[in-house]
């Protein structure tokens, strides 16, 4: 059968409920379904167990994340569950939001020294000042208070940036055979308009290579080789807004 736990604040001890009914009495409760003691069972040989602890004052992460209340809370069961249908459901009541911010569930697994939290697997529910967390598994979980002017998600991101990094890479690569072919076949006395557009196609593939390199040179955490991107990325950009000037200048010359 499923499990509830409830507590009436961090500092009150943890108490396992048997009737639904009584949780109404408890603004902290978390219920651990019944297919996650299957799951739990069907991995482990010792008997199913479930327990939940409770951590505060932990390290923030590298966004130095507001954690709702500093509440962490960790399901345990003795095995590595992942994918449940019928999800862990955490849940906060009259939360006195002293800080501006989106309530988000999050989860960490517990690697790193430091929190690394993500919305992967976890859903937040939102009624007032009450707020559900259901997750598909066993981690460490909290509510972030995400900025408001904060719309996209860690997963979203990391989609984006692999879609920027394949663009650029497909970009660079097309305009990479534009200059070996003109370098290749060009003339001793090239035109004007060779000229423009040859500056335009070196300042988009120098701009698409800053964009590349970005991820890379922000992993080293070096500020003069950040700053020294930041000015290279500024440069190429303005280089191909003038170029792309340049060559319609030029065309309305010749017209």
């Amino acid at each position: 059968e499923e499990m509830l736990f409830g507590y009436a604040s961090p500092s009150d001890a943890m108490n396992i409920l048997g009737d639904k009914n009584v949780l109404a009495q408890y603004s902290r409760s978390v219920r651990l379904s019944k297919e996650a003691f299957e799951k739990a069972g069907g991995l482990n040989a010792n008997v199913p167990f479930g327990a939940i602890l409770r951590f505060s004052n932990l390290d923030t992460d590298e966004m130095n994340s507001t954690i709702l209340g500093n509440e962490v809370v960790a399901v345990e069961m003795g095995a590595i569950i992942n994918n449940l249908t019928d999800k862990i459901s955490i849940d906060f009541k009259n939360i006195n939001f002293s800080q501006e911010g989106i309530p988000s569930c999050r989860s960490w697994s517990g690697d790193g020294s430091r929190p690394n939290w993500t919305e992967d697997g976890c859903l937040t529910i939102q009624s007032g000042n009450n707020v559900t967390c259901q997750c598909s598994h066993l981690t460490f979980f909290a509510i972030l208070l995400v900025p408001l002017n904060e719309s996209i998600s860690s997963s979203d991101l990391n989609k984006l940036t692999i879609i920027t990094q394949v663009g650029c890479g497909v970009s660079m690569f097309f305009l990479a055979i534009v200059l070996f072919m003109h370098f290749l076949f060009r003339k001793t006395n090239a035109s004007v308009s060779t000229l423009i557009l040859i500056h335009l196609v070196s300042a988009v593939f120098l701009l698409n290579l800053t964009f590349l390199i970005n991820d890379v040179v922000a992993s080293l955490k070096n500020p003069v080789a950040c700053t020294i991107l930041a000015a290279l990325m500024h440069y190429f950009m303005l280089a191909t807004f003038t170029w792309f000037a340049a060559q319609a200048f030029h065309l309305c010359m010749l017209l």
